[in-house]
């Protein structure tokens, strides 16, 4: 039991060390992951290869600052629910 305790405390040691290269290979591997049925779907619709992939960073960049201006968006409806407009404005 000692032993594997001790194999453990040393796999988790030798991961917290190589945490700066092993940290952005996983998360490469998880948008590779995430972008693969995707990028399938435009070659199988036609798409040309060197293409799909631009196509796809291109969306997926849309959509992400698209949601963080509607995130912004929120800060307004919580201050104007404390501070109720009063006057009718012409």
């Amino acid at each position: 039991m000692l032993i594997h305790l001790a194999a453990f405390v040393v796999v988790v040691a030798g991961i917290m060390a190589a945490k700066s290269i092993l940290m952005p290979f996983l998360l490469a591997s998880f948008l590779a992951i995430i972008c693969a049925p995707p990028l399938y779907w435009l070659r199988s619709k036609g798409f040309p290869p060197p293409i799909s992939p631009c196509f796809l960073v291109q969306t997926v960049r849309r959509r992400l600052l698209a949601g963080n201006k509607t995130s912004n968006c929120s800060g307004h409806v919580i201050y104007y629910q404390t501070n109720p407009i009063t006057e009718e404005r012409v």
